[in-house]
């Protein structure tokens, strides 16, 4: 895996820690809220980031992300 500074910018921007931590908060917000105030399963959180950034890894079977309103 190249360097940072070798990286494309829209790879790093993707993988930023920031970004990630805030779909992770997001999705765990959302499922709790859908799930009547069940917590989200841990493992989930290692799935959602792929789907949500890589679009060949949904392949377009996923409903469109909405901003929360």
């Amino acid at each position: 895996m190249p360097s940072w500074a070798r990286r494309p910018q829209a790879s790093a921007a993707f993988l930023n820690p920031a970004l990630i931590a805030a779909i992770a908060a997001t999705a765990a917000r959302d499922y709790e809220r859908e799930a009547s105030g069940r917590l989200m399963p841990w493992p989930m959180v290692f799935v959602l980031a792929p789907l949500v950034l890589h679009r060949p890894t949904h392949g377009g079977h996923c409903p469109p992300l909405r901003a929360p309103t």
